[in-house]
């Protein structure tokens, strides 16, 4: 994930900040709220270095649409993240087939594309699931 650095600097003051905070994104987007306290009024946040391990979040296929080229696996992740995308004709028992590629992102959006060209061929039932190496 992403990590930041929140300053703050009081009302009146030159701007010399002070009072900062460290924000560890975790996913993909994160939020930070910070109480009004004292005259510390105005703020920035810059982009800093990790404190320590950040821990992992735990990532599901967020939508499956049947394109005209095959069915398409949509998740949303760090960037940082590299998945392999495993698919079976059954579960019971199920046989999971690893994509040979991994799947990477440059914005956080993870996009796989099921054309049958690699997991040919395709048929009328396949699951799949997600993992990180």
């Amino acid at each position: 994930g992403a990590h930041y650095i929140v300053q703050s600097t009081p009302l009146f003051a030159p701007l010399i900040w002070g009072d900062e905070a460290y924000v560890n994104a975790v996913d993909y987007t994160s939020t930070w709220c910070t109480q009004m306290t004292g005259s510390m009024r105005f703020f920035r946040v810059i982009e800093g270095v990790a404190l320590g391990p950040v821990a992992p979040t735990s990532v599901n296929i967020s939508s499956v649409q049947l394109t005209p080229g095959g069915p398409q696996l949509t998740w949303y992740a760090p960037i940082s993240s590299t998945f392999h995308v495993e698919w079976t004709d059954t579960l019971f028992p199920p046989n999971w087939v690893q994509v040979a590629a991994p799947v990477t992102s440059v914005n956080g959006i993870f996009i796989f594309n099921d054309d049958g060209i690699v997991t040919a061929p395709l048929g009328g039932i396949r699951f799949y699931r997600i993992s990180q190496p």
